[in-house]
C-alpha cells in the first residue's frame, strides 16, 4: 500500500530532480533512466531487483524497464530521451500497444 510517507518521498524526489536537470536535462534516453526513472523506482520503495532492463516477455515486447517481472503485477515501461514531448512519442507509437504478458 502506498502510505502517505511514500507519497511525501516521491514528491521530495521530483523535486530533486527537477532542480538537478534546472540547468543541463539528460542528453539521451540512458541518461533518462539513471537520472531520473531509477531515482523514482527508488524513492517509490522499488528494490533494484524488482525492476528488469530491456527484457523481452513472453509476447515479444521488449519495453525499457519491467517492473515486478516475476509477480501478476507486472508492469512495462517504455523510456525515451528528455528532449521527447510526450505528443512525439504518441505520434511514435500510435499503434503500439503492450500486451499483458
Amino acid at each position: 500500500m502506498f502510505r502517505n510517507e511514500d507519497r511525501q518521498r516521491v514528491m521530495r524526489e521530483i523535486g530533486q530532480i527537477k532542480a538537478d536537470i534546472a540547468e543541463r536535462t539528460p542528453p539521451n534516453e540512458a541518461t533518462t533512466c539513471s537520472w531520473v526513472i531509477e531515482p523514482l523506482f527508488l524513492a517509490a520503495g522499488y528494490r533494484r531487483t524488482e525492476w528488469v532492463k530491456e527484457s523481452t516477455d513472453a509476447t515479444g515486447n521488449k519495453p525499457d524497464y519491467t517492473v515486478l517481472p516475476w509477480t501478476e503485477h507486472r508492469r512495462l515501461l517504455e523510456a525515451k530521451a528528455w528532449s521527447h514531448t510526450l505528443s512525439e512519442i504518441v505520434r511514435y507509437y500510435p499503434s503500439k500497444r503492450f500486451r499483458k504478458p
